[in-house]
């Protein structure tokens, strides 16, 4: 296990700007008092420092302690991380733990701000669904200032913290498995932005397990979500249009849906395999072949880890979860 830095005092910012505590204080509660250049000195070199004003110090001062939790999902309206939320919340709530959530809709940037201002309360420890791209600097610092995290759907290696997923792996290659023993053989897929871990490696089992039968995925048979999390309705249905898969693989349940949409309005008749559900499914005259997730015990299994620290010089450790077994759903099931 890493050393962990001393976390930097207000004392140290001062020290380091030539300004007095109290000036430093005030810059970074954006007084107006104090003049812009100075206040944006001495803010740039709190960053660099890393320094977090610490926005519950009157209640600390007073010996008024917090047992607390942050939790950073991608969007709480996910059916999906609601549910790891629900999770997390009830194993939190067995251990007299309260939870802060934030979303930072897969946007590093938002991911940061989110940190910042979780760890200025003093919240000890972070249950986080990394945002993709860059090493997230904010999440990295506080994780070597001595903040526990944990990391859960989605590993974050450059952290060096404990992570639970789920087996993405297996998963793909079940739902690709069950497609081609129907006789498929033009496949499509759909995901969210594939710099998300969970929708890299989905893809890449998906290539794989189809490469083992014969078959190339072209790569144009892939569409992929904007930032909006949405497939643009025009790129969409060309792929469709061009492609003519008789099968589309949703790396998530979102993309999916897109597509029974499109399948109605261009009048085609396609098999499906998503992971996850979603209770439209049912009432669709189709064949959708389902994985699930169990999001409930990735956020359970998540505080597990948080409360039970890991030893003096002991690795990371990685929990990984089995899907759940395949099922058929649609009003084709039984087909």
């Amino acid at each position: 296990m890493s050393q962990r830095m001393p976390r930097p005092t207000l004392r140290a910012v001062a020290d380091a700007t030539g300004f007095s505590p109290s000036t430093v204080s005030r810059a970074l509660r954006n007084d107006p008092r104090v003049v812009p250049a100075t206040r944006e000195q001495i803010t740039a070199t709190a960053e660099r420092l890393g320094f977090t004003q610490n926005a519950l110090a009157s209640s600390l001062r007073t010996g008024v302690k917090l047992s607390l939790v942050g939790l950073l999902i991608p969007d709480v309206a996910d059916p999906f991380f609601g549910a790891v939320a629900a999770g997390v919340q009830a194993a939190a709530s067995s251990q007299r733990l309260e939870v802060l959530i934030g979303c930072h809709n897969n946007h590093p940037e938002e991911q940061d701000r989110l940190v910042r201002q979780m760890v200025s309360h003093r919240v000890p420890a972070l249950i986080v669904v990394p945002a993709p791209g860059p090493v997230p600097i904010q999440l990295s610092t506080e994780a070597q200032f001595g903040t526990t995290v944990v990391s859960v759907d989605r590993p974050a290696p450059h952290l060096g913290c404990d992570s639970v997923t789920t087996d993405n792996e297996e998963g793909a290659r079940a739902l690709t498995l069950s497609l081609l023993e129907r006789g498929h053989e033009r496949f499509a897929v759909v995901s969210l932005d594939t710099e998300i871990w969970t929708q890299s490696v989905r893809l890449q089992a998906v290539v794989d397990t189809l490469a083992e039968a014969g078959i190339t995925l072209d790569p144009g048979a892939v569409a992929r979500a904007d930032e909006s999390g949405t497939i643009p309705t025009e790129a969409l249905d060309e792929m469709l249009r061009t492609q003519r898969p008789t099968a589309v693989i949703g790396l998530s349940v979102r993309p999916l849906v897109q597509v029974v949409d499109a399948s109605h309005r261009l009048g085609l008749d396609l098999e499906l395999a998503s992971f996850d559900g979603h209770p439209l499914f049912d009432l669709l005259d189709a064949r959708i072949h389902c994985v699930e997730q169990s999001a409930d015990a990735l956020g359970r299994a998540a505080v597990d880890l948080l409360i039970q620290p890991r030893a003096e010089g002991e690795s990371p450790r990685q929990v990984v979860l089995t899907v759940g077994e395949l099922v058929v759903r649609g009003r084709r099931a039984g087909r």
